[in-house]
Formats: structure tokens, sequence, C-alpha cells
């Protein structure tokens, strides 16, 4: 009997695998041999190096639009805020003429006080419980900050009247531009810039190659520091000295607000 009739093969079977006696051959392997495999990591690495710069770009271009949607939100804010007040801006503490502190402009917050409780102050006037301007309180953070203030950080705090621990927000406030009077919003010109990228530290400069900036007149606009000037102005800390730290954020802003006008 032949060895077709003893093993009948499958219609289905490759014509590679037909049985053709004792002496018929394996079928060679279909898997990747070892110089295949690393010609393919090979590539898949050069590739990887190739287009990770490109999306790295791509991430930040998205996340530097939803910055600036974020400040136009703010803008929006601020100005249903002034025509509830007089046409004034929101105060701060910060900038009392007893403790004048623009390093801090970027809390949400003021406190303790002798009872152990903390404000809305600044910018978290904003996001008051009581009357909130913003739609939600994530618009106070950026999604390109990668320093100590995400909003994951804080979240439960917005919802807590009378709570102890300070809030921090990722964007710096310039505030009322006379701290005597707490000037209305359209003192300083529609150009004048009220609010950009964090400042309290360098970590706190969210986008590192430039910032948004948010004007009088609601508008946003990109201010490149190609060359590093403003993130290279910031402190690496809090600042003890009060007249230096005066000096230091007076000089930000006026290079903030140099082509402003």
């Amino acid at each position: 009997m032949s060895d077709e009739r003893r093993h009948p093969r499958s219609a289905s079977e490759p014509p590679c695998w037909r049985r053709r006696g004792p002496s018929a051959r394996l079928p060679r392997s279909l898997g990747f041999n070892l110089i295949e495999l690393l010609a393919v990591i090979a590539i898949a690495t050069i590739l990887a190096a190739t287009l990770t710069p490109g999306l790295r770009l791509a991430r930040e271009a998205t996340e530097r639009i939803v910055c600036a949607s974020n400040l136009r939100q703010i803008g929006a804010g601020l100005h249903a805020y002034s025509a509830d007040f007089s046409e004034r801006l929101p105060s701060s503490v910060h900038l009392s003429l007893q403790a004048y502190r623009p390093q801090e402009m970027m809390a949400a917050t003021a406190g303790p006080n002798e009872d152990s409780q903390v404000r809305w102050d600044g910018l978290g006037l904003l996001a008051s419980n009581r009357r909130p301007y913003l739609d939600s309180p994530a618009v106070l953070y950026c999604p390109s900050h990668d320093g100590e203030h995400p909003y994951e950080r804080y979240a439960e705090l917005f919802l807590k009247p009378g709570f102890a621990q300070e809030i921090f927000t990722n964007y710096h406030y310039r505030g009322p531009r006379d701290r005597r009077s707490m000037s209305n919003l359209a003192l300083g010109g529609p150009r004048r810039v009220l609010v950009v990228d964090g400042m309290r530290t360098k970590k706190d400069f969210n986008h590192g190659t430039g910032t948004n900036r948010l004007h009088a007149d609601a508008s946003v606009d990109w201010l490149a520091d190609n060359d590093r000037r403003i993130h290279g102005g910031l402190p690496n800390g809090v600042i003890e000295d009060g007249l230096f730290e005066a000096q230091v954020y007076e000089w930000l802003w006026d290079q903030i607000e140099s082509d402003a006008d």
C-alpha cells in the first residue's frame, strides 16, 4: 500500500507538509532568527528617536492651546467679577502695604489667621464655592505644569469651606495696579498684562520657553522666552528679603510687558 493510502492528506494541509516517507524533512521555521530580530529592534529604535521630538512638540503645542483657553476663561471671570464689584479686580493680602509679597501671587488663598483659617484670595476669589466665576477650579491649572502644584493636589480643598491648607494655582496674578485703592480693571490700559504662567519659582514656569499672557481686555497671546531671560530671572526658592523680592518681581513684570503696548 502506498504512503498516500496509509496517510491520507487533509485538503487543508499545506503542500510543504505532505508526507513523503521516513526521510521527509520538517518545514523551515516561520519565526524570526536572531539577526532579523536585532534588525527589527534597530529600526524601531531609529524610528522612535526620529518621531519622539515631533510628538513632544505636538503635545506641547496642544497643551499651550489648552493653557490659552484657561486664561481666556480666567479673563472672562475677572471681567464678571469686576462688573459685580464696581470695576475692581480681585484683591490680595499679598499686595498689601503691610505685607507686600508679589512672589506669592500664585496663591488662591491667604492665611491661616489666628483661628487657623484661610480665606480666598487673588485668583481664588474667582473659584470661591460661594460665588464662583469659573466653570471649574481646574481652569486655574495648566496641563504643562510639572512642578509641585498639580490640580489633583488641591481638587478636594476647593470643595471645603473653612479649610486650613494653603492652595496654589499654576498662574501668576498681577493684581490691582494701585495697592492703596485696589484699582479698577481699566487702569493701566487694555494691554496691561494681568495673568501669566506661574513665577513663584523656576519649577512653576509651566512652558519653559515662554508664557501665555492674559491682558486687561481679556485677549491672550504668547510671549516667547527663547533666550531664557525670564526663566533665568525666576527664583529657585522662596525669597526671604522683602526688598529684593519686590525688585525681582518688578523686573519680571517689566520683561513680560516689554512689548505689550
